[in-house]
């Protein structure tokens, strides 16, 4: 999966050696993910040609991800789970807001991208699911909480001051525990 690159020459190659990046791929390294999970399943990543970078220009700490960064990021992550659990990860990834040539794009980068309207992304989660989602404006936590145990959540909260100390934690959803960071 090294090979992928969203957008050739784009921010992702600023992604693959920036600091964050090498964080959250030494988190998820450390991270008790399950032997068995294969699949990422990204909710609200925002459309390829719809890169807000920042929310508030008057203050740094209100930063987001890109939406190329995000995608990289899941790539990033897909990388360190293969090489943790010696599976093949599946890449896919819901927005209303993915336009023609963003799924076109996606598509071409091994991305599966999940069609139609109504949260059809909750049902591609399983046990063997790594759910990724950054600020996104649906209780992404909350309904796959209800649905099913997922072997991880990878998540940033709409609200900056809901940010944890960035440790990975364990937390009990129907019964099992479940890693998030």
């Amino acid at each position: 999966m090294s090979s992928y690159q969203i957008l050739p020459g784009a921010e992702d190659s600023v992604w693959e050696t920036s600091t964050r990046c090498a964080e959250l791929k030494q988190k998820l390294m450390e991270a008790p993910v399950p032997r068995e999970t294969n699949k990422i399943v990204c909710f609200g990543p925002v459309s390829l040609t719809y890169d807000l970078h920042c929310l508030d220009n008057d203050n740094p700490n209100n930063q987001r991800f890109s939406s190329t960064t995000q995608h990289a990021a899941a790539v990033a992550m897909a990388e360190v789970l293969k090489l943790k659990t010696g599976n093949m990860v599946k890449l896919l990834a819901e927005d209303p807001w993915y336009d023609s040539a963003s799924k076109h794009v996606l598509r071409q980068e091994g991305f599966q991208v999940i069609e139609g309207h109504g949260g059809r992304g909750f049902l591609e989660v399983d046990e063997h699911s790594l759910v990724f989602t950054v600020r996104c404006n649906v209780p992404v936590k909350q309904v796959v909480g209800e649905l099913v145990q997922p072997a991880a959540l990878v998540w940033a909260p709409v609200n900056l001051t809901d940010i944890t100390n960035g440790k990975w934690n364990k937390e009990i959803m129907n019964g099992k525990t479940t890693v998030i960071v």
